[in-house]
Protein backbone atom coordinates (compact mmCIF):
# COMPACT_ATOMS: atom_id res chain seq x y z
CA UNK A 1 0.00 0.00 0.00
CA UNK A 2 1.11 3.88 -0.61
CA UNK A 3 0.16 6.84 0.73
CA UNK A 4 -3.27 7.61 2.66
CA UNK A 5 -6.93 8.80 1.90
CA UNK A 6 -5.46 11.56 3.81
CA UNK A 7 -2.93 12.88 2.03
CA UNK A 8 -4.96 12.84 -1.27
CA UNK A 9 -8.08 14.98 0.42
CA UNK A 10 -5.63 17.35 1.67
CA UNK A 11 -4.51 17.24 -1.73
CA UNK A 12 -7.94 18.05 -3.54
CA UNK A 13 -8.54 20.54 -0.94
CA UNK A 14 -6.44 23.05 -2.60
CA UNK A 15 -7.21 21.33 -6.28
CA UNK A 16 -9.11 24.49 -7.76
CA UNK A 17 -7.22 24.28 -10.95
CA UNK A 18 -7.46 20.69 -11.94
CA UNK A 19 -7.20 18.61 -14.50
CA UNK A 20 -8.10 14.41 -14.01
CA UNK A 21 -6.37 12.08 -16.42
CA UNK A 22 -7.91 8.88 -17.45
CA UNK A 23 -5.49 6.12 -18.85
CA UNK A 24 -4.85 5.51 -22.48
CA UNK A 25 -7.12 2.71 -24.28
CA UNK A 26 -9.63 3.83 -21.73
CA UNK A 27 -11.56 1.06 -19.69
CA UNK A 28 -14.68 0.98 -17.37
CA UNK A 29 -12.15 1.48 -14.32
CA UNK A 30 -10.57 4.49 -15.35
CA UNK A 31 -13.42 6.20 -17.12
CA UNK A 32 -15.46 5.41 -14.08
CA UNK A 33 -13.63 6.26 -11.11
CA UNK A 34 -12.55 9.89 -13.11
CA UNK A 35 -16.41 10.52 -13.23
CA UNK A 36 -17.17 9.94 -9.75
CA UNK A 37 -14.58 11.95 -9.06
CA UNK A 38 -15.44 14.39 -11.48
CA UNK A 39 -19.42 14.58 -10.36
CA UNK A 40 -18.00 14.75 -6.59
CA UNK A 41 -15.90 17.82 -6.78
CA UNK A 42 -19.05 19.55 -8.50
CA UNK A 43 -18.20 18.65 -11.90
CA UNK A 44 -15.61 21.89 -12.32
CA UNK A 45 -12.40 19.82 -12.53
CA UNK A 46 -11.14 19.35 -16.94
CA UNK A 47 -11.30 15.58 -17.65
CA UNK A 48 -8.60 14.15 -20.81
CA UNK A 49 -8.18 11.19 -21.95
CA UNK A 50 -5.62 10.64 -25.11
CA UNK A 51 -7.95 8.45 -26.77
CA UNK A 52 -12.11 8.82 -27.21
CA UNK A 53 -14.12 7.23 -24.93
CA UNK A 54 -15.69 3.97 -26.39
CA UNK A 55 -19.10 3.76 -27.12
CA UNK A 56 -19.84 1.16 -24.72
CA UNK A 57 -19.61 3.55 -21.85
CA UNK A 58 -20.82 6.70 -22.94
CA UNK A 59 -24.09 5.88 -21.18
CA UNK A 60 -22.23 7.38 -18.10
CA UNK A 61 -23.16 10.58 -17.20
CA UNK A 62 -20.18 12.87 -17.85
CA UNK A 63 -18.82 10.85 -20.43
CA UNK A 64 -18.99 13.27 -22.93
CA UNK A 65 -17.12 15.93 -20.71
CA UNK A 66 -14.03 14.05 -21.42
CA UNK A 67 -11.69 15.75 -23.66
CA UNK A 68 -8.16 14.64 -26.28
CA UNK A 69 -4.81 16.61 -24.88
CA UNK A 70 -4.80 18.57 -28.09
CA UNK A 71 -8.05 20.35 -26.65
CA UNK A 72 -6.95 20.69 -22.75
CA UNK A 73 -5.35 23.44 -21.15
CA UNK A 74 -2.32 23.43 -18.79
CA UNK A 75 -3.48 23.31 -15.06
CA UNK A 76 -1.61 23.46 -11.59
CA UNK A 77 -2.97 20.62 -10.28
CA UNK A 78 -3.26 17.11 -12.22
CA UNK A 79 -4.68 14.12 -11.01
CA UNK A 80 -4.09 10.77 -13.11
CA UNK A 81 -6.95 7.99 -12.48
CA UNK A 82 -5.95 4.21 -12.83
CA UNK A 83 -2.91 4.94 -14.33
CA UNK A 84 -0.06 2.73 -13.75
CA UNK A 85 2.60 5.36 -15.52
CA UNK A 86 2.40 9.10 -15.91
CA UNK A 87 4.02 9.14 -19.86
CA UNK A 88 1.83 12.42 -20.39
CA UNK A 89 3.24 15.67 -21.47
CA UNK A 90 0.40 17.76 -20.08
CA UNK A 91 0.31 15.89 -16.24
CA UNK A 92 4.19 16.38 -15.89
CA UNK A 93 3.71 20.03 -16.80
CA UNK A 94 1.47 20.26 -13.98
CA UNK A 95 3.17 22.27 -10.25
CA UNK A 96 0.95 19.80 -8.13
CA UNK A 97 0.52 15.89 -8.78
CA UNK A 98 -1.10 12.51 -7.45
CA UNK A 99 -2.36 9.64 -8.67
CA UNK A 100 -5.01 6.93 -7.18
CA UNK A 101 -4.14 3.49 -8.80
CA UNK A 102 -4.10 -0.24 -7.80
CA UNK A 103 -1.76 -1.64 -10.70
CA UNK A 104 1.18 -3.39 -8.48
CA UNK A 105 3.80 -1.78 -11.38
CA UNK A 106 2.74 1.65 -10.55
CA UNK A 107 6.54 3.14 -9.87
CA UNK A 108 4.52 6.10 -7.35
CA UNK A 109 5.11 8.76 -10.56
CA UNK A 110 3.46 11.97 -8.51
CA UNK A 111 4.23 13.66 -5.59
CA UNK A 112 1.07 12.25 -3.93
CA UNK A 113 0.48 8.44 -4.47
CA UNK A 114 -2.43 6.69 -3.27
CA UNK A 115 -1.85 3.13 -4.55
CA UNK A 116 -3.23 -0.21 -3.37
CA UNK A 117 -2.33 -3.31 -6.18
CA UNK A 118 -4.07 -5.79 -3.75
CA UNK A 119 -7.75 -4.08 -4.42
CA UNK A 120 -9.63 -5.50 -7.59
CA UNK A 121 -10.38 -1.84 -9.24
CA UNK A 122 -8.94 2.03 -8.82
CA UNK A 123 -12.86 2.51 -8.10
CA UNK A 124 -13.06 0.97 -4.91
CA UNK A 125 -10.05 3.23 -3.57
CA UNK A 126 -11.78 6.44 -5.01
CA UNK A 127 -15.25 5.03 -3.39
CA UNK A 128 -13.06 5.03 0.19
CA UNK A 129 -11.60 7.94 -0.71
CA UNK A 130 -15.29 9.97 -1.21
CA UNK A 131 -16.26 8.34 2.10
CA UNK A 132 -13.78 9.59 3.90
CA UNK A 133 -14.05 12.86 2.70
CA UNK A 134 -17.42 12.95 3.75
CA UNK A 135 -19.09 13.50 -0.02
CA UNK A 136 -22.27 12.32 -0.31
CA UNK A 137 -23.02 10.06 -3.02
CA UNK A 138 -25.68 10.81 -5.44
CA UNK A 139 -26.79 8.12 -8.19
CA UNK A 140 -25.11 9.47 -10.92
CA UNK A 141 -21.86 8.75 -8.81
CA UNK A 142 -23.18 5.21 -7.98
CA UNK A 143 -23.57 4.33 -11.34
CA UNK A 144 -20.06 5.47 -12.33
CA UNK A 145 -17.77 3.59 -9.14
CA UNK A 146 -20.18 0.16 -9.82
CA UNK A 147 -19.01 0.43 -13.28
CA UNK A 148 -15.66 1.23 -12.39
CA UNK A 149 -15.52 -1.87 -9.78
CA UNK A 150 -17.74 -3.90 -11.47
CA UNK A 151 -15.87 -4.19 -14.95
CA UNK A 152 -12.15 -4.45 -13.82
CA UNK A 153 -13.47 -7.66 -11.57
CA UNK A 154 -14.59 -9.52 -14.00
CA UNK A 155 -18.37 -8.38 -12.36
CA UNK A 156 -17.05 -9.58 -9.00
CA UNK A 157 -15.03 -12.93 -11.17
CA UNK A 158 -11.44 -12.51 -11.14
CA UNK A 159 -9.51 -13.78 -8.32
CA UNK A 160 -8.09 -10.14 -7.92
CA UNK A 161 -11.95 -9.58 -6.48
CA UNK A 162 -11.51 -8.78 -2.78
CA UNK A 163 -14.33 -8.10 -0.03
CA UNK A 164 -13.43 -4.50 -0.06
CA UNK A 165 -14.22 -4.53 -4.04
CA UNK A 166 -18.34 -6.12 -2.76
CA UNK A 167 -18.67 -4.06 -0.47
CA UNK A 168 -17.94 -0.84 -1.88
CA UNK A 169 -21.14 -1.34 -4.04
CA UNK A 170 -23.56 -2.88 -1.88
CA UNK A 171 -25.33 0.14 -0.82
CA UNK A 172 -24.96 1.58 -4.09
CA UNK A 173 -26.64 -0.69 -6.52
CA UNK A 174 -30.37 0.17 -5.03
CA UNK A 175 -29.46 3.68 -6.51
CA UNK A 176 -29.42 2.92 -10.52
CA UNK A 177 -31.12 -0.03 -12.59
CA UNK A 178 -28.79 -2.82 -12.04
CA UNK A 179 -30.40 -4.81 -14.26
CA UNK A 180 -30.04 -2.74 -17.25
CA UNK A 181 -26.57 -1.89 -16.67
CA UNK A 182 -24.99 -5.18 -16.23
CA UNK A 183 -26.56 -5.86 -20.11
CA UNK A 184 -25.03 -3.23 -21.17
CA UNK A 185 -21.73 -3.87 -19.40
CA UNK A 186 -21.77 -7.63 -20.10
CA UNK A 187 -24.08 -8.93 -22.31
CA UNK A 188 -24.83 -6.55 -25.25
CA UNK A 189 -22.25 -6.49 -27.92
CA UNK A 190 -21.77 -4.12 -30.64
CA UNK A 191 -21.91 -5.56 -34.08
CA UNK A 192 -19.03 -4.77 -34.83
CA UNK A 193 -17.20 -6.06 -31.85
CA UNK A 194 -18.93 -9.64 -32.46
CA UNK A 195 -17.37 -9.59 -36.61
CA UNK A 196 -13.98 -8.54 -34.97
CA UNK A 197 -13.91 -11.73 -33.07
CA UNK A 198 -14.94 -13.55 -35.45
CA UNK A 199 -12.02 -12.84 -37.58
CA UNK A 200 -9.40 -12.79 -34.46
CA UNK A 201 -10.49 -16.25 -33.97
CA UNK A 202 -10.24 -17.49 -36.79
CA UNK A 203 -7.08 -16.77 -37.39
CA UNK A 204 -5.57 -17.64 -33.93
CA UNK A 205 -3.21 -19.80 -33.62
CA UNK A 206 -1.07 -21.87 -30.06
CA UNK A 207 1.86 -22.74 -28.91
CA UNK A 208 3.43 -24.60 -25.63
CA UNK A 209 1.54 -27.78 -27.01
CA UNK A 210 -1.71 -25.76 -26.33
CA UNK A 211 -1.06 -24.01 -23.40
CA UNK A 212 -0.66 -20.58 -25.13
CA UNK A 213 -3.27 -18.89 -27.22
CA UNK A 214 -2.60 -15.49 -29.10
CA UNK A 215 -4.49 -13.63 -31.98
CA UNK A 216 -3.96 -10.32 -33.73
CA UNK A 217 -5.91 -7.71 -34.65
CA UNK A 218 -4.92 -6.36 -37.76
CA UNK A 219 -6.05 -2.87 -39.15
CA UNK A 220 -7.43 -4.90 -42.79
CA UNK A 221 -9.83 -6.83 -39.82
CA UNK A 222 -10.94 -3.59 -38.17
CA UNK A 223 -11.65 -2.38 -41.66
CA UNK A 224 -13.30 -5.51 -43.06
CA UNK A 225 -15.53 -5.49 -39.78
CA UNK A 226 -15.85 -1.70 -39.80
CA UNK A 227 -14.84 -2.19 -36.02
CA UNK A 228 -12.96 0.74 -33.91
CA UNK A 229 -10.07 0.21 -31.73
CA UNK A 230 -12.86 0.40 -28.74
CA UNK A 231 -14.33 -3.32 -29.85
CA UNK A 232 -10.53 -4.48 -29.62
CA UNK A 233 -11.71 -4.48 -25.36
CA UNK A 234 -12.32 -7.67 -24.14
CA UNK A 235 -11.45 -9.96 -27.23
CA UNK A 236 -8.79 -11.34 -25.27
CA UNK A 237 -11.10 -13.11 -22.89
CA UNK A 238 -12.25 -15.37 -25.76
CA UNK A 239 -8.43 -17.03 -25.69
CA UNK A 240 -8.06 -16.90 -22.42
CA UNK A 241 -10.97 -18.95 -21.44
CA UNK A 242 -10.57 -21.66 -23.74
CA UNK A 243 -10.22 -25.17 -22.04
CA UNK A 244 -6.06 -26.06 -21.57
CA UNK A 245 -5.07 -22.39 -22.52
CA UNK A 246 -3.05 -20.63 -19.34
CA UNK A 247 -1.39 -17.96 -21.28
CA UNK A 248 -3.63 -15.87 -23.96
CA UNK A 249 -1.82 -12.85 -25.92
CA UNK A 250 -3.95 -10.73 -27.77
CA UNK A 251 -1.80 -8.41 -30.29
CA UNK A 252 -3.21 -5.59 -32.12
CA UNK A 253 -2.08 -3.54 -35.28
CA UNK A 254 -1.63 0.27 -34.24
CA UNK A 255 1.23 2.68 -35.25
CA UNK A 256 3.41 0.55 -33.00
CA UNK A 257 1.57 -2.98 -31.63
CA UNK A 258 -0.41 -3.29 -28.27
CA UNK A 259 0.33 -6.28 -26.38
CA UNK A 260 -2.59 -7.61 -24.10
CA UNK A 261 -1.79 -10.26 -21.55
CA UNK A 262 -4.16 -12.34 -19.67
CA UNK A 263 -2.86 -15.50 -17.61
CA UNK A 264 -4.03 -18.01 -15.01
CA UNK A 265 -0.48 -18.98 -13.57
CA UNK A 266 2.37 -16.86 -14.95
CA UNK A 267 2.90 -13.23 -13.85
CA UNK A 268 1.30 -11.05 -16.64
CA UNK A 269 2.92 -7.99 -15.21
CA UNK A 270 6.44 -9.26 -15.02
CA UNK A 271 5.76 -10.52 -18.53
CA UNK A 272 4.52 -7.13 -19.92
CA UNK A 273 7.14 -5.06 -18.03
CA UNK A 274 9.91 -7.05 -20.24
CA UNK A 275 8.39 -4.66 -23.06
CA UNK A 276 7.95 -1.32 -21.09
CA UNK A 277 4.90 -2.41 -19.94
CA UNK A 278 3.02 -2.95 -16.83
CA UNK A 279 -0.25 -4.16 -14.94
CA UNK A 280 -1.75 -6.74 -12.55
CA UNK A 281 -0.26 -10.43 -12.02
CA UNK A 282 -3.37 -12.14 -14.22
CA UNK A 283 -3.67 -9.11 -16.89
CA UNK A 284 -1.22 -6.80 -18.32
CA UNK A 285 -0.35 -4.86 -21.14
CA UNK A 286 2.21 -3.30 -23.40
CA UNK A 287 3.35 -1.53 -26.39
CA UNK A 288 6.19 -2.61 -28.53
CA UNK A 289 8.05 -0.70 -30.86
CA UNK A 290 8.18 -3.09 -33.86
CA UNK A 291 6.09 -4.43 -36.84
CA UNK A 292 2.52 -6.91 -35.54
CA UNK A 293 4.93 -9.78 -37.00
CA UNK A 294 7.99 -9.16 -35.90
CA UNK A 295 6.32 -8.64 -32.06
CA UNK A 296 4.26 -12.15 -32.17
CA UNK A 297 7.14 -13.44 -32.63
CA UNK A 298 9.65 -12.30 -29.81
CA UNK A 299 6.12 -12.76 -27.17
CA UNK A 300 5.44 -15.88 -28.10
CA UNK A 301 9.05 -17.17 -27.93
CA UNK A 302 9.75 -15.67 -24.68
CA UNK A 303 6.82 -17.16 -23.22
CA UNK A 304 7.43 -20.67 -24.84
CA UNK A 305 10.59 -20.26 -22.79
CA UNK A 306 9.02 -19.14 -19.87
CA UNK A 307 6.54 -22.13 -19.94
CA UNK A 308 9.52 -24.93 -20.81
Amino acid sequence: MSGTNEQVLAWLKNAEDLTIFAHVSPDGDTIGSSLALWHALGRQAQLVCEDPIPEKYAFLPGAQAFVLPAGARASAYALAVDAADAARALFEAAAHTAVIDHHGTNPGYAQVCRVEPELGATGTLVREILRDGGWQVDADIALCLYVAISTDTGNFSFSSTKRRDMLAVADLVEMFDLAETTRKLFRMKRKEHTLLLGAMLSAAQFAARGRVAYGCVTREMLARAGAQNADIEGLIDSLINMEGVEVALLFSQRESTKLSIRTLQMDAAALAQRYGGGGHVRAAGATLDCPLEEAVRRVVKDVEAEME
